[in-house]
C-alpha cells in the first residue's frame, strides 16, 4: 500500500478498486519511469533536483534502479549523480 509500493498494478480497474488510484488523486502509485528520470534530471537548479528525487525515490528498489537509470540513459551530470549515490547509498557499478 501507498503511493511507493514494491509492486506496480498494472490492471487499471485492478488499481482502483484496491484504491491505489483515485479519482480525486488521494491515492496513486507513484512509479519511477525513465521519461520522469529525465524530466527530474532536466531540472536547472541543484534544490529542484533534490526535491524531486526525495519524492519520486523512496523505496530501497526505487533507490536502486534510479542508479540503473542513470548509467543506461547515460546521464552525466556529476554533482547530480554525486546527490544520488548518497542519498540512495549505492555507487553505479
Amino acid at each position: 500500500m501507498g503511493s511507493h509500493a514494491t509492486l506496480y498494478i498494472e490492471d487499471e480497474t485492478l488499481r482502483k478498486y484496491l484504491e491505489f488510484d483515485s479519482s480525486d488523486g488521494k491515492y496513486t502509485q507513484n512509479v519511477l519511469t525513465p521519461d520522469r528520470a529525465r524530466k527530474i534530471f532536466a531540472l536547472k537548479t541543484m534544490n529542484a533536483f533534490k526535491k524531486n528525487i526525495e519524492e519520486a525515490v523512496v523505496t530501497r528498489a526505487e533507490k536502486r534502479y534510479l542508479m540503473k537509470l542513470i548509467k543506461d540513459l547515460k546521464f552525466n551530470e556529476y554533482d547530480k549523480i554525486t546527490f544520488c549515490q548518497e542519498y540512495c547509498k549505492f555507487t553505479l557499478r
